[in-house]
């Protein structure tokens, strides 16, 4: 099973116009995946059930959580901090080259109140 965080839109066309029917869809991925998706995806559905995020789960077996950039920024901050992977001094380096593109990826997001952060498993 993969577990995983990434960050959509909330105006991503199939979500739009699937959301709501039988099967239900999520928003496809804008991002990259969060370093440590299965800390992430739990992270994510714990803020979402004790609201400190808005949102829920999908038909699929997803949750979506509409975010702000700074929202986005504080949760991917977080993530990276708790990640052992991603320390100065670990043998993966080239897992500290994928956050940190992620995290300029971030900074360069649009905050125009259409993301969210979508946890998936798989």
């Amino acid at each position: 099973m993969y577990l995983d965080v990434y960050v959509g839109r909330l105006d991503d066309p199939d979500f739009v116009a699937n959301r709501n029917k039988p099967g239900g869809a999520v928003p496809g991925a804008e991002s990259r995946m969060f370093p440590n998706g299965r800390s992430a995806f739990y992270e994510l559905v714990r803020r979402i059930e004790t609201k400190q995020l808005p949102g829920g789960a999908t038909q699929h077996i997803a949750y979506v959580a509409p975010a702000t950039k700074e929202q986005i920024t504080e949760f991917f901050e977080t993530m990276v901090s708790e990640d052992l992977s991603l320390r100065p001094d670990t043998p993966s380096p080239h897992l500290i080259k994928e956050a940190e593109e992620l995290r300029a990826w971030i900074a360069a997001m649009e905050d125009d109140g259409q993301w969210c952060l979508v946890a998936t498993e798989l």
